[in-house]
């Protein structure tokens, strides 16, 4: 079983060859470089081998308004890959994007399954942090069976 591959012909870095091989663990940060897209106008956010083979983020900065592009499909089909896609605050316009519609500010993350990308989050830059309701409410301990008669139901 091979535990490290590097492969310099084609710049891989296998880690293991087997499902039991092992773990990759990065006790650091992870950057992935972006590979900046820029205005999309066309039906897809470029071919394979420029986007989804070779990057795993992109940025775009959306001035064209009323774009719908698809991702194509990886060259290399096995499932597990993940992109990352931004729609940077500098955008004038929303577009969607694998079926993801994203504002300027928002993001979404992707995950091939084999066959199609499918969108897994898309963050809105809206935080619920805080209350959901002006009036404050009673605090009931969790081992309280019963109401107590002193605390109002709502």
């Amino acid at each position: 079983m091979t535990e490290l591959n590097l492969d310099t012909t084609t710049n891989t870095l296998t880690v293991a060859t087997t499902a039991a091989g092992g773990e990759l663990i990065n006790n650091g940060a992870t950057l992935n470089s972006a590979k900046a897209l820029g205005n999309i106008t066309g039906a897809n956010i470029g071919a394979a081998a420029a986007t989804v083979d070779i990057y795993t983020t992109f940025t775009i900065t959306q001035t064209t308004a009323g774009i719908t592009a698809s991702i194509l499909s990886p060259t290399d089909t096995t499932a597990g890959r993940i992109i990352y896609i931004s729609n940077l605050p500098a955008s004038t316009q929303t577009i969607t994007v694998g079926g993801a519609t994203l504002a300027p500010g928002t993001n979404a993350s992707f995950i091939w399954n084999g066959s199609a990308w499918a969108a897994t989050s898309v963050t809105t830059g809206v935080s619920i942090v805080g209350a959901f309701s002006a009036a404050p409410r009673p605090m009931v301990p969790a081992s309280a069976a019963t109401p107590s008669p002193s605390m109002s139901r709502r």
